[in-house]
C-alpha cells in the first residue's frame, strides 16, 4: 500500500560540540573532541540565585538531584538481520531503533511475509524473525507491493523503482520522470505504478511509461486483474480523480468529489471503493460512484489514507482518528491502527502506523514491534568513546561505541547538552538548568530575569567560562562562581565559544564577543555586517576555522567561513535547517533533507537515504546523528572519506 511523507527538520534542537576544556570541580583539563557548537530548545524560564554551584541537601537525598541510573534500550520483539541497516553508498548505519526510523507502507506476500519501508529501508519479517535492507537510493519509498518472496516491487521518489528477487534489492526509474506514490501488481508480468503529472507505468517483462491528459497527481492505484484496473489522486490539488484501465485503454471516471482521493480498492470489477480528505468514501464502478454513508460515530473531518480489503464483505478504513471495518452489513468502529494496509486474507493482515507495525489475526490488533522511545534532540562528545545524546521526556542516552545506555532526568524534554569534560556536562530542559559528574544532577541556581521565555541552549570554552542563551533575554554568562546578565536580548539560538574573549552566536543576527562586547562581525557578502538576516546553526573546531548557514530561510542557503579575519561565502547549498558538527577543518558534516560533508576543499553531497535528524556530533573516530523516536546514526571513520 502506498504512503506518501515529508520530510521536516527543525531549526531548534539540533546539535554541535564543545571545544577542549577544564573538566568538572579539581579534574584535570580534557580535549572535548573537534571543535565547538551550540543549538537552541524550549521552556519557561525559571530564575534563582546567581550561583553556579549544584544544590544539595543532608539526609534523605538531595532535593534537586537526580542520580542517572542507565539501562540498555529496548529491544525489538522481532530479532533482525541486517541490522545495524547500513547505506550502502554512504556507510551511514541505523544503530536503533530496530528495523527503521518509522514504518511507512507495508505489504503482505501470499505466503505472509510482512513488509514495511521507511525511507530506503525495507523490512521484512515473519514469525518472529526479520530482515532488513537499505536500498542504493537517497530517494524515500512510497509504496510497496509483493506478489511473491521472491518478487516485491517499491516505488517512490525521483522515479524510483526498486525490485526484490528474493536475494537483492535493484534500483531503476520510471522512463517517465514523477514522484510515484503507487504500486500494485496482479502477478509477476503485470505490474502498475503511478503518481505525479499524470505518470502510469506498467511491467509486463520490461517498463513503459504513458501520461494520463491534463496531468492528475494519482496517489494510489488497485485493481482486480490486468483488464480491471484504477488509479485515483487529485486534479490540480482540489477535485478528485478516478481513472479506470478496461485492458485497453485508461478513461477518466467523473465523481463528485472536491477533495483529493487518497486510496482505491477494487473488491470484484463491479464494486470498487475509494477514499480520501476530509471524510470522502466513495463506492461504485466504471458506470459511476456515490457517497458511502457511515452509520457509526465517527469524525466528519478525517482524513482517510487507505482502504483495503479481502472482498466485498471485508473492507478496512484507516483514517485520522478512526479505523473503520465493514462486514457486508454492519460498520464497526476501532481505534487507529495505522495509515497503511496490506494482508493475504481476513485474518492476516499488516498495518503500518509510523511508530509501529500492528497485525490482524481475524480477532485483535496486536503490535508486532514497536518504534515508541522519545525523540532525541542533542548530542555532545566527552570523547570519541563517550558520546551523550538528549531528548523528549527526560531521556538521556550515553554510548562508549560499543553499548547504548539510556537514563532519565525528569519529564520534561532535554533542549541542550554541553560539557568542558566527562565529569562536567551541563544540560537544559528550558526550565531548569543542570549540572553534573556524568552520574548525578544538581539543579543550578540561574539569576532571574523580567522574561518569560526560556532556556534555549548552553556551551563554552571551560568550566569557568559557560554561556546561556536565553528567549526573550540578555544572554547569561558564568565564570567559574556566578552568573552574569551580559547586553541585550542576541535574538540567537545557537553559540560557540572558543575562550573567554572568543564567541560567536547566530539566529536572527550574526554576532561576535571579544570579552567586552557582543557587535557585528564584518563580512564580504550584502550585507556587509551580520545584522537583519536569518543565521542557522554554528560549529568551528577553533578561532581561524568558523562555519555558519546564511540565508535560512530562502530557497538556496549558503555556507559562510571565518578564518579569523574575515567571513566568505561558499559557493555550495547549504542545509536551510540541518545540522553543523565535525571534528577537524577537513571533516565537517551537515545532516538535512540531504547529508552534506566538507573534506577542507569542497562541500559534497553524500548519497543517503533521507533520515529526520534532529542533532549531529562528530569525533575522530565517528560521526553520530539522532532524531525522532529515539533514532541513532553512526558512520565510522574507519570507512574512510564519505
Amino acid at each position: 500500500m502506498r504512503s506518501r511523507s515529508f520530510l521536516l527538520f527543525g531549526f531548534a534542537m539540533l546539535s554541535m560540540i564543545a571545544p577542549a576544556a577544564a573538566g568538572c570541580g579539581d579534574s584535570d583539563p580534557g580535549d572535548a573532541p573537534g571543535g565547538a557548537g551550540g543549538t537552541g530548545g524550549g521552556g519557561s524560564s525559571q530564575g534563582g540565585e546567581s550561583s553556579g554551584t549544584m544544590t544539595t541537601s543532608t539526609g534523605g537525598g538531595e532535593p534537586g538531584c537526580t542520580t542517572l541510573a542507565f539501562e540498555p534500550l529496548p529491544e525489538s520483539a522481532i530479532e533482525w538481520s541486517g541490522f545495524p541497516a547500513c547505506d550502502p553508498q554512504s556507510g551511514i548505519c541505523i544503530v536503533y531503533p530496530a528495523p527503521m526510523e518509522h514504518v511507512g507502507p507495508v505489504a503482505m506476500s501470499p505466503s505472509g511475509t510482512a513488509y514495511a519501508a521507511s525511507n530506503n529501508t525495507i523490512a521484512s519479517w515473519k514469525d518472529g524473525t526479520g530482515v532488513v535492507h537499505r536500498l542504493p537510493t537517497k530517494m524515500a519509498i512510497s509504496s510497496i507491493t509483493a506478489v511473491s518472496d521472491s518478487d516485491v516491487w517499491a516505488v517512490g521518489e525521483g522515479s524510483l523503482l526498486a525490485h526484490f528477487d528474493g536475494s537483492i534489492w535493484t534500483v531503476s526509474e520510471l522512463p517517465e520522470p514523477s514522484a510515484l506514490y503507487g504500486v500494485w501488481a496482479s502477478g509477476p508480468n503485470d505490474v502498475w505504478t503511478v503518481g505525479n503529472f499524470g505518470a502510469i507505468g506498467h511491467y509486463s517483462g520490461t517498463w513503459s511509461a504513458i501520461t494520463l491528459p491534463d496531468d492528475p497527481s494519482l496517489f494510489a492505484v488497485h485493481g482486480t486483474g490486468p483488464l480491471d484496473v484504477w488509479a485515483v489522486g487529485s486534479h490540480s490539488g482540489i477535485d478528485g480523480a478516478v481513472y479506470h484501465f478496461d485492458g485497453m485503454q485508461w478513461l477518466e471516471v467523473p465523481v463528485d468529489a472536491n477533495e483529493w482521493l487518497e486510496s482505491v480498492y477494487a473488491a470484484t470489477p463491479s464494486d470498487v471503493w475509494i477514499a480520501g480528505r476530509n471524510g470522502v468514501v466513495l463506492r461504485g464502478n466504471a458506470s459511476g460512484f456515490v457517497p458511502v454513508t457511515i452509520p457509526v460515530a465517527t469524525s466528519e473531518s478525517q482524513s482517510f489514507s487507505s482502504v483495503w480489503g479481502t472482498g466485498p464483505n471485508d473492507v478496512w478504513l484507516l483514517g485520522d482518528t478512526d479505523t473503520l471495518h465493514f462486514d457486508g452489513s454492519t460498520w464497526t468502529r476501532l481505534e487507529p491502527i495505522g495509515f497503511t494496509i496490506a494482508g493475504r486474507s481476513a485474518t492476516d493482515i499488516v498495518a503500518g502506523a509510523y511508530t509501529a507495525a500492528n497485525h490482524w489475526d481475524g480477532t485483535v490488533w496486536k503490535e508486532d514491534f514497536g518504534l515508541s522511545e522519545p525523540p532525541l534532540a542533542q548530542a555532545w562528545a566527552a570523547a570519541p568513546d563517550d558520546v551523550w545524546f538528549v531528548g523528549g521526556e527526560g531521556a538521556v542516552v550515553r554510548t562508549d561505541g560499543e553499548d547504548i545506555r539510556r537514563g532519565k532526568l525528569g519529564d520534561r524534554s532535554l533542549t541542550a547538552i554541553w560539557g568542558s569534560g566527562p565529569t562536567d556536562v551541563w544540560i537544559t530542559d528550558g526550565d531548569r538548568v543542570l549540572r553534573g559528574d556524568g552520574e548525578t544532577f544538581c539543579e543550578v541556581a540561574v539569576p532571574a530575569t523580567d522574561s518569560f521565555g526560556s532556556y534555549l541552549t548552553i556551551a563554552g570554552s571551560g568550566p569557568n567560562d559557560v554561556w546561556l542563551l536565553q528567549s526573550d533575554a540578555p544572554p547569561l554568562h558564568f565564570d567559574g562562581s556566578s552568573w552574569t546578565p551580559v547586553g541585550e536580548d542576541l535574538n540567537a539560538l545557537s553559540i560557540v565559544a572558543f575562550s573567554p574573549t572568543e564567541a560567536w552566536a547566530s539566529g536572527d543576527n550574526l554576532l561576535h564577543w571579544d570579552g567586552t562586547t557582543w557587535d557585528y562581525p564584518e563580512t564580504d557578502f550584502s550585507p556587509a555586517n551580520g545584522r537583519d538576516e536569518s543565521f542557522g546553526l554554528l560549529w568551528g573546531s577553533g578561532p581561524t576555522d568558523l562555519w555558519v548557514v546564511r540565508d535560512v530561510f530562502l530557497e538556496s542557503p549558503k555556507f559562510a567561513h571565518w578564518d579569523g579575519s574575515v567571513f566568505t561565502e561558499i559557493d555550495s547549498v547549504a542545509n536551510s535547517s540541518g545540522t553543523l558538527s565535525g571534528s577537524a577543518p577537513n571533516d565537517v558534516w551537515s545532516f538535512g533533507f540531504d547529508v552534506l560533508h566538507y573534506d577542507g576543499q569542497t562541500w559534497a553531497d553524500v548519497p543517503s537515504g533521507r533520515l529526520r535528524v534532529n542533532a549531529s556530533v562528530a569525533t575522530t573516530e565517528d560521526v553520530w546523528a539522532v532524531g525522532d523516536h529515539g533514532l541513532i546514526l553512526r558512520r565510522s571513520n574507519s570507512l574512510g572519506p564519505p
